[in-house]
């Protein structure tokens, strides 16, 4: 532990060994509380353009748009949360739910901004 906050210190990247040992969980604990904090503040009233349908964007039916997207927000919350206390390790459900908030992390990447 010592090692770690030292290496993380004096290294130009702010890198330790230890977390190059284990990347995915190191990139799950960085982007979470992330993720958590763009939850607890968006208050924007909308959703990104790829997740409405063309019709009701042109209709301005897009109101329920925003529910979906902020539900799809707290499941790669509640996803890459799962990941930092797991460890990298997971089976069965919890691996497919995983895999979804990470999907939909990849999918929706562009659209994280207030």
């Amino acid at each position: 532990m010592i090692k770690a906050f030292w290496q993380r210190l004096w290294r130009m990247d702010g890198l330790a060994d230890k977390d190059m040992w284990n990347v995915d969980c190191y990139l799950a604990k960085q982007i979470a509380p992330v993720l958590r904090r763009f939850a607890e503040m968006w208050r924007t009233p909308g959703a990104p353009v790829n997740l409405v349908d063309d019709e009701d964007l042109i209709n301005g039916d897009v109101d329920w748009y925003a529910n979906i997207w902020e539900a799809i927000i707290w499941k790669m919350v509640d996803g890459f949360e799962r990941i930092t206390l797991g460890n990298g390790i997971f089976v069965g459900r919890q691996e497919d739910y995983i895999n979804e908030a990470v999907e939909l992390f990849c999918e929706f990447y562009f659209n994280l901004w207030d």
